[in-house]
């Protein structure tokens, strides 16, 4: 039976982003906004979605996942600002928004060629680096609940590896399990002022 599989990172919660949720909940409430919450285990960033994958693909993926990792170093990127998918008039996604930076840009392209080389299709998408933090089937303007909220900053957040997800269904909720976690190994260069 095929895995449903993506490969990101997780993302450590932090008492500004559990309080701004908080207070999300609140206002969404008060909006009559019926939000389907991420549970703080669930929070990653995700960098490709593999989809329904054989499990006699995993070794060949982790094999690959170890290459490009050990050839990455570790960075830290920043959690600022909320947004909503498809857009902030239409929303059915509440994100945080994720620091594009040039070390997890390169990750994420390096990433979806390998897979890409694999058979993996890429995503038809532009990658947009965020945390799902709710979700809702019914689609509603979203601007009042997210402006206040749009160039706060959450925190930083150093990322040492990535990881291979598999999505699995808990009654409507989907849990994520890490199946393996690859450490981003090439030393970290000095960057010239």
């Amino acid at each position: 039976m095929s895995k449903r599989l993506f490969v990101g990172f997780p993302i450590p919660s932090s008492d500004s982003l559990n309080n701004a949720v908080k207070k999300l909940r609140i206002g969404a409430d008060k909006r009559e906004m019926e939000f389907d919450w991420s549970p703080v285990k669930n929070y990653h960033v995700t960098l490709n979605f593999l989809g329904a994958t054989e499990p006699s693909q995993i070794s060949e993926i982790a094999h690959m996942l170890s290459s490009v990792a050990r050839a990455h170093s570790k960075f830290e990127t920043t959690l600022r600002g909320l947004g909503g998918f498809p857009d902030e008039h239409h929303t059915r996604v509440l994100w945080v928004g994720i620091r594009r930076s040039r070390l997890l840009t390169d990750l994420q392209i390096e990433l979806t060629e390998a897979l890409e080389a694999l058979g993996f299709a890429p995503e038809d998408r532009e990658f947009v680096p965020h945390l799902t933090i709710a979700r809702t089937r019914k689609a509603r303007s979203g601007k009042d609940l997210i402006s206040p909220w749009v160039r706060t900053d959450f925190g930083d957040v150093e990322v040492g590896s990535i990881a291979l997800f598999e999505s699995v269904m808990h009654g409507a909720r989907p849990h994520y399990e890490i199946l393996e976690t690859f450490t981003l190994d090439a030393p970290v260069k000095e960057v010239a002022q």
